[in-house]
């Protein structure tokens, strides 16, 4: 059993993992048949967002800088991914001026976690009078940090002077090449706490970064490579396993348990 759905211990000295779920789970779903209500987060997704902000070291400086997260299609990724966004924008691991970059191999697959985030806004008073929503620039501002989060594809990202706080890499394997994700990595360099987040679907090939990050996360959750700054979290059945297994399906699609969008 993997531990995003077990019931081990996960640390959290500081408690920042708890403040991250608290914090999602105060947001508003934006669409679908649960449009309008919280997000409740299932266990794995609490789990997992308790793993990589509650991981702390002494001085209370997240552990965890980068997170690989292979996911199948329908388990919620969209929401996920705005409701870690806004949890750098918005909420407690926001910083004064923190750059929040959604970014994606097109524009239109860029903006989606995007416009969820901007959904989720739009439901709430106090964030809708604490940000300004840009949608013809795919930017959210927030005036009191000057922080800012921002949906970019592979067409536009050497357009914009960065120094980003927080990526999320959305769909790797589509990613045409690895030049746009050298030049983002490489802009957080001046960053104290810089968090990379990629959060992807299954995709094929091996001469590509996604499996590229793949390979390299097999080897974290194996134990062949000791890095823990880097978080695999792999759904994906051994090679052996019995396809009409239906714990088997549970494993792979988290989300058939807990349906709330796509």
């Amino acid at each position: 059993m993997a531990w995003w759905t077990d019931d081990t211990l996960l640390p959290d000295p500081h408690g920042r993992g708890s403040r991250a779920d608290k914090f999602i789970e105060l947001l508003k779903l934006h669409e679908g048949k649960l449009a309008g209500q919280r997000f409740k987060l299932a266990k794995w997704q609490r789990r997992i967002v308790q793993r990589i902000y509650g991981d702390t070291a002494d001085d209370g400086r997240r552990k965890v800088r980068t997170v690989f997260i292979l996911l199948p299609r329908g388990n919620g990724k969209t929401t996920l991914c705005a409701g870690l966004g806004l949890l750098h924008l918005v909420g407690p691991e926001r910083e004064a001026g923190g750059q929040v970059i959604v970014a994606a191999s097109d524009r239109e697959q860029a903006s989606i976690a995007y416009n969820a985030a901007a959904g989720m806004i739009a439901q709430e008073r106090e964030l809708k009078t604490r940000t300004k929503v840009l949608p013809s620039y795919k930017t959210i501002q927030h005036g009191a940090s000057r922080s800012v989060m921002r949906a970019i594809s592979h067409e536009a990202y050497t357009k914009h002077g960065m120094s980003i706080s927080c990526l999320i890499a959305d769909e790797v394997h589509a990613w045409p090449k690895r030049e746009m994700w050298d030049v983002l990595r490489g802009s957080m360099g001046k960053r104290e706490e810089p968090l990379t987040i990629v959060i992807t679907t299954a995709g094929c090939g091996t001469d590509n970064l996604a499996h590229e990050l793949y390979d390299y996360a097999k080897k974290v959750a194996d134990g062949s490579v000791i890095d823990e700054t880097f978080l695999p979290i792999i759904f994906e059945a051994d090679k052996d396993a019995d396809w009409l297994d239906e714990d088997v399906w549970r494993a792979l699609e988290p989300g058939t348990a807990h349906p709330m969008q796509r």
